[in-house]
């Protein structure tokens, strides 16, 4: 076999505790093999194992000591997993770092187990009470994965079923609930089929997404500012984790729904409900002006007050969230991925003080209550809040969302414009902004009336006035006393680290607007970011590097640096490039010339572009020259954002390593090195992940 074809396992030994590792990378470059391991350890999303942690902590000086224990042809995962545990047996269980094996048991092949080579299912089980700390594919308790299974049948349970039928042929009784029906997935399906068939058609959008034709839905409702974090780094996660990671500085619930109603357990979940428009959104949801110090209350919406009319409906100060966005998930992918159906609200003494009596895994509370969960009127408010959570954080991709639900047309576009601006500010590798790009779920994300109360006040748009280069004229309705409302405007601009150099970025000819309202606590939001023109969302020039210049030579053909631009021009999302010097532009994801634009907008977008400007602080190296550092005009990536989510009633403020929605905030987050940016959290609990940002091939300094 050629080396491409192999794959080398090996043992590797730290503090004399040991570990196992499989490369392509042969042994004398195992310097390579660790550099890999120590990487992908940095960009894990989920917790780490006790064998990544000590490969981090270990001594780079001393090195690794490593033992190669065999060669196995590189696609047969089963060999290797083999190889690994009849090496691990020869180790007392306190010699041996927790990792995780899954290949043994994952794979769809048939496994003997009568031979040396092979692995009974008897022994597997023995090693696993012997090395508890090692994941080795099979669960330890068939209850608990029953409970993975509970969303019903699917290529997550096709999988492992298929690779475990060796084990059911050999008639082992123990296996037989593989395929006997699981009591969770009839429920589960019984529960949606009585809801289709009797619930009013204006909410089958609340569980049932037409597209992808998924039964079953878990909504995470925060602000846009938070949405905007959530979709850049792609992880909501528990309050407590948000609090450890330093990306939760605030928690400013209402004063009768704090920490002292909620069990301490919750706060390690990443929280979620089942369907919109619930009690808790009818009391924060939309912009509220502030009143005064002694407010007339019956004056005030009736969202804002107590019954009587008297005061505010909490006892204190109300929750709010200026400008709420859904967005919507599979409750079975994510119940086969770990996730929890919950019994009710997490909120109030009703609550366990243990998670595990608080969860639905066999989905009979779901299927006995499922009418009051999706009732308008009459159920209990704490049915109305059941609940699914997550362990810590739920990572997701851009192909799990589902839908994206935003209020109005104008709070799309300022969703759009945040987005863009996280893009270009907080990332500057092209596997990145390609993991996060819009255009991968842009026709996911609507304006949908039926998840909102409209309380307050909301981003619309206005009239446009007829010699003017926008298209949207944002303004909220009903309007906002002058004395409590915010109008900022300066050039684009911001700063960021690149390859440890700082990177200065300025658009002058593209204005940055936001929109900042005193909320009903006497506290300054932001509510809207949009552009002038609010069309162009941003736009960077790239400049092909030497190397690129010389193959395109070769090849016979000229390779120009160009502009790219992002737009949202009426009503449609486009990705455009045109070369430098041209008049023409092209689709960024097909090259075709497209004359999309009016002759007066292309006017303006040609001004914009070339209005670009980029320099290194250091002056080492110009992605676009010509920018005087000094006179820069930028926002700080690094300046913290505060943004209101809500569960519970309980909205947190949280702060973000994004592009200043407030310039001249004076709380401040630590700026998100290149390669590894820092996760961000949203509502109660919601939060960001680190996509990996880790293409080392990327030169073009794309910001977006």
């Amino acid at each position: 076999m050629t080396q491409a074809s192999t794959v080398n396992v090996y043992r590797l030994a730290l503090n004399n505790r040991y570990g196992w590792v499989a490369s392509i990378y042969p042994d004398a470059q195992f310097d390579r093999v660790i550099h890999n391991q120590l990487g992908k350890a940095k960009r894990q999303s989920q917790s780490l194992t006790a064998f990544q942690q000590a490969l981090l902590a270990c001594d780079p000086d001393q090195g690794v000591r490593h033992q190669l224990i065999g060669t196995v042809a590189r696609g047969d995962q089963v060999d290797q997993a083999r190889l690994i545990v009849r090496d691990l047996r020869q180790f007392a269980p306190d010699q041996v770092l927790g990792q995780t094996i899954s290949s043994l048991y994952f794979y769809g092949l048939a496994l003997p187990g009568t031979n040396d080579s092979g692995v009974a299912l008897a022994d597997l089980r023995q090693l696993m009470q012997k090395y508890p700390q090692v994941q080795f594919g099979w669960p330890a308790d068939p209850a608990g994965y029953r409970q993975q299974m509970a969303g019903g049948s699917s290529a997550y349970a096709i999988q492992r079923a298929r690779a475990l039928k060796h084990w059911f042929d050999q008639g082992d009784p123990d296996l037989a609930w593989l395929y006997a029906p699981s009591p969770a997935r009839a429920n589960y399906q019984q529960a949606f089929a009585w809801l289709k068939q009797n619930a009013a058609d204006d909410i089958t959008s609340w569980y049932y997404d037409q597209p992808s034709a998924t039964t079953g839905m878990i909504w995470h409702f925060t602000d846009i500012n938070n949405m905007a974090n959530i979709l850049s780094y792609q992880e909501i996660t528990s309050k407590n984790w948000g609090t450890q990671q330093r990306v939760i500085e605030n928690d400013n619930a209402a004063s009768s729904v704090n920490d002292a109603a909620t069990k301490p357990w919750v706060h390690d979940y990443a929280r979620f409900y089942l369907r919109p428009k619930t009690p808790t959104q009818y009391r924060n949801e939309g912009i509220y002006q502030y009143y005064g110090d002694q407010p007339d209350f019956k004056t005030l919406p009736k969202s804002l007050v107590n019954r009587a009319q008297t005061g505010f409906w909490t006892d204190g100060r109300p929750a709010h969230l200026p400008v709420p966005v859904f967005i919507g998930f599979s409750l079975r992918k994510f119940l086969q991925q770990g996730g929890h159906l919950v019994k009710g609200s997490l909120a109030g003494k009703r609550v366990a003080d243990e998670p595990a009596a608080m969860f639905d895994d066999d989905c009979s509370f779901l299927k006995e209550h499922v009418q009051q969960i999706y009732s308008e009127w009459g159920a209990p408010v704490w049915l109305k809040h059941t609940e699914f959570v997550f362990p810590q954080r739920m990572h997701f991709n851009a192909s799990d969302i589902l839908r994206i639900v935003v209020r109005s047309e104008a709070e799309k576009l300022v969703l759009l414009t945040l987005l863009t601006e996280h893009d270009s500010t907080l990332f500057s590798k092209k596997g990145t902004h390609q993991q996060i790009d819009v255009q991968r779920y842009i026709d996911r994300i609507v304006v949908d009336p039926r998840f909102f109360y409209y309380n307050g006040s909301t981003v619309q748009t206005g009239v446009v006035p007829a010699m003017g280069a926008n298209q949207y004229q944002l303004a909220l309705q009903p309007t906002v006393a002058p004395a409590n409302l915010t109008r900022q405007v300066q050039p684009f601009g911001f700063t960021k680290e690149v390859n440890g150099n700082q990177l200065r970025v300025a658009v002058p000819a593209l204005k940055q607007v936001t929109l900042q309202v005193r909320d009903v606590n006497g506290e300054v939001k932001p509510v809207a970011r949009f552009h002038d023109p609010d069309w162009i969302l941003g736009t960077n020039e790239w400049i092909p590097t030497k190397a690129q210049q010389e193959i395109s030579a070769a090849r016979g053909y000229q390779l120009q640096p160009r502009y790219y631009s992002a737009l949202y021009y009426h009503g449609h999302y486009y990705k455009l490039w045109r070369a430098m010097g041209s008049a023409e532009w092209h689709l960024a994801t097909t090259n075709e010339v497209t004359n999309i634009l009016a002759p007066a907008d292309r006017a303006t977008l040609k001004r914009v572009e070339e209005s670009f400007s980029a320099t290194f602080a250091d002056n080492s190296a110009s992605a676009a020259g010509g920018l005087d550092v000094a006179s820069t005009p930028a926002n700080q990536p690094n300046s913290a954002a505060p943004a209101a989510g809500t569960m519970d009633g309980q909205p947190v403020i949280t702060t973000y390593p994004m592009p200043s929605i407030m310039p001249g905030s004076a709380s401040a987050a630590t700026s998100p090195a290149s390669g590894s940016p820092v996760p961000a959290s949203s509502a109660n609990p919601a939060s960001s992940a680190d996509p990996v940002d880790d293409d080392d091939d990327d030169d073009m300094f794309l910001l977006f």
